[in-house]
């Protein structure tokens, strides 16, 4: 073998043992204190339906489907909790890192996959 054919096998070797061998980002589940640092004070979309601005003090404003709403959310033991207002009931996620994005999972299904992302005027919350 040459030297060329072994590097280029270590290097394939390598690159599986650190992406898996599928090269399919691994899930890892966040704690409420990693949570927090990644959400508070950015916004979180599933891309179509709705996003949520997670302000710092634990206000959100969100849009869904169109319609602005304010509401709250918090840390729950390992789980971001929303109420989309504050008459809504709360939707608690497990979340869990993937790449640079999060996938929100709740009762063992995967929900919504979001990136958070600061604040920007493409997001008409006020």
């Amino acid at each position: 073998m040459t030297s060329t054919a072994r590097f280029s096998l270590a290097a394939l070797v390598l690159f599986s043992i650190c992406t898996g061998a599928s090269g399919a980002p691994s899930l890892t589940e966040l704690t409420g204190p990693q949570i927090k640092a990644a959400f508070a004070g950015k916004v979180i979309s599933e891309g179509a339906h709705w996003s949520a601005y997670l302000l710092p003090d634990g206000r959100t404003k969100s849009i869904e489907l169109g319609h602005p709403h304010r509401g709250r959310w918090k840390i729950v033991g390992n789980e971001l909790c929303v109420r989309i207002n504050e008459s809504a009931a709360p939707e608690c996620w497990t979340v869990l890192r993937k790449g640079k994005t999060y996938v929100l999972r709740a009762q063992g299904q995967d929900l919504y996959e979001v990136t958070p992302e600061p604040l920007s005027p493409k997001f008409p919350f006020d």
